[in-house]
């Protein structure tokens, strides 16, 4: 049961950080600002949760998937949290590269992770 709770957490916070991401794509200037910092607080939760949730996944279990999404989900939480501590007033994101960067390695620390805990019988390093 722990294993579903912590994928379901993985899950929803992969989908904010594509949906911020979206969100953020799409929109011209100036719309959104009064949610500017909301999507910024939910982004940053969203990459924490996921970074947290692979570093613990892999304290437990030393295997080379476990391994693998921490080090995505540590790169994809710091480069979000760097892109979105660099944007200005009505801006989500300060550095649009940077973002791509965070949300695609937050997205395959998700699906890598997802891979590490169907292989339960995967022996440990």
């Amino acid at each position: 049961m722990k294993n579903a709770r912590a994928m379901a957490a993985l899950v929803i916070a992969e989908a904010v950080v594509v949906l911020v991401y979206v969100i953020d794509s799409v929109r011209t200037a100036g719309e959104l600002a009064d949610w500017t910092t909301g999507l910024r607080i939910a982004l940053v939760v969203a990459a924490l949760v996921v970074a947290v949730i692979t570093y613990a996944a892999w304290s437990h279990r030393n295997t080379v998937h476990t391994i693998c999404a921490m080090l995505l989900g540590l790169l994809g939480g710091a480069a979000l949290v760097a892109a979105v501590s660099t944007g200005g007033s009505g801006e989500v994101y300060g550095s649009a590269p940077m973002a791509l960067v965070g949300t695609l390695a937050t997205v395959a620390a998700v699906v890598v992770s997802q891979i590490a805990m169907s292989r339960s019988q995967e022996a440990p390093r």
